[in-house]
């Protein structure tokens, strides 16, 4: 079915075959899988804060599985039940996943469920514009921190890909907070700039006191920040007090 559908150039891969018939002629011992019957006329439509409106024709949807033949439930189904039963009111994720919205939608109207406000945010890139990967640099935050980069430097530089507030360029954390805004993201995705993390890094080392720059730089030669090392002596000195004051008890 599949097969025939793609090599007819068809986006619509489930023919339908059982969409209206009696499932009392269905051949004895098969374990059907549960399909939603969706709209197949008129539009499905999300308002997305970052996307704007967006619109599929129903007649591009086909009746997605809901239940698998085991009995198990799909992905779209799981995700729309799980994010009603905890009361999440904002989606806030890659735009990867817009066409998955376009699903859930139709879930959640069979359901007579409000839908979560949706947002879908473009993917960072590397330099060459393809999707970020490990070649580009895209490392864990202990990685960062390892090669010396300050948290606040880290944060600013992240909040800025895909983002602006007029032209500033150096932020607070309550400054982000204070200013952050869905709408305000780009459409387009961002391109991870090393040299630019490295320039707004130096703005924040430039910037810092001693401490607050020195523990990177301790931590990515194998030491540990003098503040831990200062609280792990006073948590020995502690220790040794209380023991010695049970010995003489």
């Amino acid at each position: 079915m599949r097969e025939k559908a793609r090599a007819e150039g068809r986006t619509r891969l489930y023919d339908g075959l059982w969409r209206d018939r009696d499932p009392a002629e269905a051949p004895a011992g098969m374990k059907p899988t549960i399909r939603l019957k969706a709209p197949q006329t008129g539009e499905t439509v999300i308002e997305d804060q970052v996307q704007g409106r967006v619109v599929w024709q129903n007649e591009n949807l086909d009746d997605l599985v809901l239940l698998r033949g085991d009995g198990n439930p799909t992905y779209m189904l799981a995700v729309v039940v799980d994010d009603h039963d905890m009361g999440v009111t904002h989606v806030i994720r890659g735009d990867d996943h817009l066409i998955n919205a376009a699903r859930q939608k139709q879930i959640y109207d069979a359901l007579g469920w409000d839908i979560p406000n949706m947002s879908h945010i473009p993917l960072i890139h590397g330099p060459d514009g393809a999707k970020l990967s490990k070649r580009h640099g895209a490392l864990g935050v202990e990685a960062y921190r390892a090669m010396g980069y300050l948290p606040a430097a880290l944060r600013n530089y992240l909040v800025r890909l895909g983002w602006s507030h007029g032209d500033q360029e150096i932020f607070s954390t309550q400054e982000m907070i204070d200013a952050f805004d869905l709408p305000a993201i780009g459409r387009s995705a961002a391109r991870f700039d090393f040299a630019k993390l490295e320039n707004l890094n130096g703005h924040y080392i430039r910037h810092a006191d001693d401490q607050c720059a020195r523990d990177p730089v301790r931590e990515r030669a194998g030491l540990r920040p003098r503040r831990r090392r200062a609280e792990g002596q006073a948590q020995r000195h502690h220790t040794r007090a209380n023991c010695c004051g049970r010995c003489r008890a």
